[in-house]
């Protein structure tokens, strides 16, 4: 990979990452909590980094994001 390019997760990926239920990371998505992208207005994706920040700013476990790295 690139070392300017972010590495791209997809919805089930960022589900299993944080531990959540799909009802939960969409309800997220559509109030804007998380940053995500929709470049086909389908399928949702996320930045791996994004996602990480995300969760450092919401007092997620240390122990989940030492789990992404």
């Amino acid at each position: 990979m690139k070392e300017n390019q972010a590495e791209v997760l997809n919805f089930k990926q960022v589900q299993e990452l944080l531990g959540v239920s799909s009802s939960y990371l969409y309800k997220c998505t559509s109030q804007g909590k998380i940053p995500c992208y929709r470049p086909t207005k389908g399928k949702l994706f996320f930045k791996k980094n994004e996602v990480i920040d995300w969760i450092e700013s919401n007092s997620f476990s240390h122990s989940l994001i030492s789990k992404l790295n």
